[in-house]
């Protein structure tokens, strides 16, 4: 029984475990939505940062340039050179020159981002910089990249890359038309080399697993992890318009496939030129944090679960333990054992065990009582039963010997009632002879058919004698065993034989035969 009690300790233990179990897995699911979800916005907050630093230095670089710019066109020695040079031959003569030299060489060196200071005129057909560097006649204003840019603003505005006539360097140009009435007398411009640009990204991009791409409003990649697409292909050339192209150039944090592998796309919109900033994260990054946080988070569940398992058994069993001790005493109750009596501290407890406790004591109690008052009845009983079991048996055993008395004298009836006749026979045989003897009658054949009939019945004389000594024989053996309990030895056969005989009154009319075959010894 203790035994048993222990495994009620073990369901118990298993289904709480059981239970745990549940909640635990619950709550890990419900934990690990939670990390996904937080691990992407966290992931988002470091791109959407990462984007936002990238972009700042951009647009700090642009604007740096964006204000110099318009500082040059405030410049009334730039302003008056400008209007004045007429002709080629007017460029290094004019008496600001020296002037506008020195402040577009001040500008240059005024920030290590600025690659050149310049200033044009369409009316002369040149442009004049910060190194003093004079086209020929092959330059016309109007059919530079940034012509057309400048003229559609009164302010600075910023040209797509382009190269530089005289460095053939890729710049971007920070450019302002210089108008009097509604008539454009110059341009003032401050042009940036976009070689600062990928030591910007690259200082910022956090796994080298990611991807950026900063690309023109037309698609043109300003920068690329693989330098030589750098202004020399766009989005379209090498897929990511393909992977992209469901977007819409905004802000979006979204999964795409780019070169047969799984990222998750940002787009930041910088300045007010249209250029994009677009950051590919690795989504196996996402994926292998997730799992690396997870994987401790199992672990430190399992390390509580298990924790909370091992409690849970000793307080289980803790507290089964009384029942358990109980439960033997019900198993002696069970089995008739009222010798034992509850311990005493069970008896004094406060609780519901102390409750039971009392109770099993009281049901012990009764159970001794009442089984020892059940055992004198018991006792008086069998003795009553053992005297009506004898009565019983000497009325069975007087009515079976006067059953098979009644049979026995039918049986003997018939071969004494026989011999009688036979003798009667042979007697009126007799009186017969001796009559014709007397009356000298007696012939030869007389005395032939009385020796005849005097032989035949005392035959049937003898033969019903025989039987009827036979059925005495067999009664009196057959009653003697009915009596008598006392071991002897017999031969089967005679036995069976015996009774037989002393039953044929029984059967002999009901159509049956008995055959007994069975060895002699």
């Amino acid at each position: 029984m203790l035994k048993s009690k222990s495994r009620l300790a073990n369901k118990l233990s298993f289904f709480i475990a059981v239970l745990l179990l549940a909640v635990f897995l619950l709550i890990s699911v419900f934990c690990f939505r939670i990390l996904f979800t937080q691990t992407q916005q966290n992931l988002l907050k470091q791109v959407a940062l990462q984007e936002k630093a990238i972009s700042s230095e951009i647009v700090h670089i642009f604007e740096n340039a964006r204000q110099y710019t318009h500082q040059m066109s405030l410049n009334r020695d730039i302003t008056t050179y400008l209007k004045g040079v007429d002709s080629k031959d007017e460029i290094r003569t004019h008496e600001n020159y020296p002037y506008v030299l020195d402040y577009l060489t001040k500008i240059k060196e005024s920030s290590p981002l600025h690659f050149l200071a310049w200033v044009a005129n369409e009316k002369a057909n040149f442009y004049l910089d910060n190194s003093n560097t004079v086209p020929d006649e092959s330059y016309v204003v109007k059919d530079r990249p940034w012509y057309e840019v400048a003229l559609s603003s009164d302010k600075p505005v910023f040209t797509n890359p382009y190269v530089e006539w005289n460095t053939r360097k890729t710049v971007v140009s920070s450019i302002q038309a210089l108008r009097e009435d509604t008539s454009v007398y110059g341009f003032v411009v401050v042009d940036i080399m976009l070689d600062t640009i990928p030591g910007i990204i690259e200082s910022r991009t956090v796994d080298f697993n990611d991807k950026t791409f900063l690309i023109t409003s037309d698609g043109t990649y300003l920068y690329h992890p693989d330098k030589q697409k750098i202004m020399t292909e766009s989005i379209y050339d090498d897929g990511l318009y393909e992977a992209m192209k469901s977007s819409t150039f905004k802000d979006f944090f979204e999964e795409i496939k780019y070169n047969d592998t799984s990222y998750f796309m940002s787009s930041y919109t910088i300045g007010e030129n249209g250029w994009q900033l677009i950051s590919l994260i690795d989504s196996n990054r996402i994926k292998k944090e997730i799992i690396n946080i997870f994987t401790s988070i199992v672990f430190i569940v399992l390390f509580f679960f298990l924790l909370a398992i091992i409690s849970i058994y000793f307080i289980v069993s803790k507290t089964t333990k009384p029942y358990s001790i109980l439960s033997i005493f019900a198993d002696d109750i069970a089995n008739g054992d009222f010798s034992k009596n509850i311990p005493e501290n069970y008896l004094k407890r406060k609780d519901e065990m102390g409750v039971i406790s009392i109770s099993f004591q009281r049901i012990i109690d009764a159970f001794r009582d009442e089984n020892q008052s059940l055992e004198e009845k018991i006792t008086e009983k069998n003795r009553e039963l053992e005297e009506q079991y004898e009565y019983i048996f000497q009325t069975e055993k007087a009515a079976s010997l006067g059953n098979l008395v009644a049979g026995v004298a039918h049986e003997i009836n018939t071969p004494l009632g026989i011999g009688v006749s036979t003798a009667s026979h042979i007697s009126q045989l007799n009186n017969d002879v001796l009559q014709k003897l007397n009356d000298g009658t007696m012939t030869k054949e007389d005395l032939k058919n009385f020796m005849i009939n005097l032989a035949e019945s005392s035959s049937l004389l003898e033969n019903n004698l025989n039987r009827a000594s036979e059925l005495i024989k067999s009664f009196k053996q057959v009653a003697v065993d009915q009596i008598s309990e006392a071991k002897t030895s017999f031969l089967l056969k005679d036995n069976i034989n015996s009774v037989i005989i002393s039953l044929r009154s029984t059967y002999k009319n009901a159509g049956h035969t008995i055959k007994l075959d069975c060895p002699e010894d």
